[in-house]
């Protein structure tokens, strides 16, 4: 978990895209990265990311940032079925061939918004796979780009799975995370016998084949 503590994590993008020298975030060193005790950090980071083109003739966004997850409504009262949303904060920068088109901005979004265009609502985040999984920005264009449409993640701590063949997609907004109580009895005793409580997060998704999961070997545990 990303938090309280002393411990520092660096994120950095090498090259003449780079966005920020490092960017940095206090982590506890007692926790392992899949345990979020939310009263002591109200975001749970779950991987640094970067979106740094390839392809640099044209306008291109680079960007460093975070994401995360976080409660939707008050922390002070969080009970099973709780709703988390998931969202992003760090630094973008454009570029139009070797000349600086926006300057670096910070900005913290949701990245599960839906933004009403003119063939109805649509998502301005999907997350998708093809030989890995990326997240990415759709429907408006390099111009109104903030982080990126091919956006990587350093920690591998999604999955996707669907009935399509070749690349599979799915809007964010079409996802829900939620708290729920199915944690292994033995770690649930470890805190619960401490009078705290303790939950697992549970991924839905809404209509379609398409389903997001927690990557193999990552189970976040909520400890409240």
């Amino acid at each position: 978990m990303i938090g309280l503590g002393a411990k520092f994590l660096v994120t950095s993008i090498v090259g003449a895209g780079s966005v920020v020298g490092w960017a940095s975030f206090s982590t506890p060193n007692w926790d392992p990265p899949n345990i979020w005790r939310i009263k002591s950090g109200s975001k749970f980071y779950l991987s640094s990311c970067f979106n740094n083109p390839y392809d640099r003739d044209g306008q291109t966004t680079y960007s460093d940032l975070w994401i995360y997850l976080t409660v939707k409504d008050s922390v002070s009262d969080i009970q099973e079925n709780a709703e988390l949303e998931l969202r992003a904060q760090g630094y973008f920068k454009k570029m139009k061939g070797t000349k600086l088109h926006v300057p670096t901005q910070y900005t913290d979004k949701s990245l599960q918004g839906s933004v009403r265009g003119t063939g109805g609502t649509s998502t301005d985040y999907e997350i998708r796979k093809q030989t890995r999984i990326q997240l990415g920005e759709t429907g408006g264009g390099e111009d109104s780009e903030i982080f990126g449409s091919n956006i990587d993640c350093h920690s591998k701590i999604f999955d996707l799975s669907g009935s399509e063949d070749g690349m599979i997609t799915l809007p964010l907004n079409k996802v829900t995370f939620k708290l729920e109580s199915d944690v292994d009895g033995q770690l649930k005793n470890k805190y619960t016998s401490k009078g705290q409580k303790v939950y697992s997060i549970k991924i839905e998704t809404q209509g379609g084949t398409n389903k997001l999961q927690w990557a193999n070997g990552f189970k976040p545990i909520v400890i409240i």
